[in-house]
């Protein structure tokens, strides 16, 4: 009977532990079903997509693909430091340059912009490759400040875009 306790014992206090311990990083994938935070939905379409027919499509119409847009206080109540992002991009053309932008805007003024050359990642032109990135945000106010994530083709280059996935990390 002692061992039992002991063994319940240390379970509870395994578990207690490992729970108190776990950190909190909220992490956002894109869902073409359910818009929510995700912006700029009218370039969505069925353009033979990463894992299924849709995907993100910018071109000389549509500069901004479908992003991310969400105040920080609505995604932790804890001070952001970093954010990484990963997604899947496809380029006609690897001379035009394409940026994974991540931004920090407060009472209109941005505070945080800074474009990623997603050019870099892409072997060869018209073939899916995947894109990561890591940002450390300087400080801000959760209470004030919108966090942006989007593709953004000043270029006019035709790119596809899928399977955005954000992680917020507290540190």
């Amino acid at each position: 009977m002692k061992r039992i306790k002991c063994l319940a014992f240390a379970v509870l206090v395994t578990c207690f532990y490992s729970c108190s311990n776990k950190e909190f990083n909220p992490t956002f994938k894109s869902d073409i079903g359910n818009n929510g935070e995700w912006i700029n939905m009218q370039t969505v379409g069925k353009f033979g997509g990463h894992e299924d027919e849709y995907c993100s499509k910018v071109d000389s119409l549509n500069e901004y693909s479908y992003g991310f847009q969400k105040l920080m206080s609505e995604i932790s109540p804890s001070t952001i430091k970093k954010v990484k992002v990963s997604c899947w991009v496809k380029l006609e053309n690897l001379t035009k340059i394409t940026s994974l932008v991540v931004s920090l805007d407060s009472n209109n003024k941005s505070i945080f912009w800074m474009g990623h050359d997603i050019n870099k990642f892409v072997n060869e032109p018209n073939k899916w490759f995947k894109v990561e990135v890591v940002n450390e945000f300087p400080k801000y106010k959760p209470e004030a400040t919108t966090v942006g994530i989007y593709v953004w083709n000043n270029n006019k280059n035709v790119a596809f875009i899928d399977d955005i996935e954000i992680k917020f990390l507290e540190k």
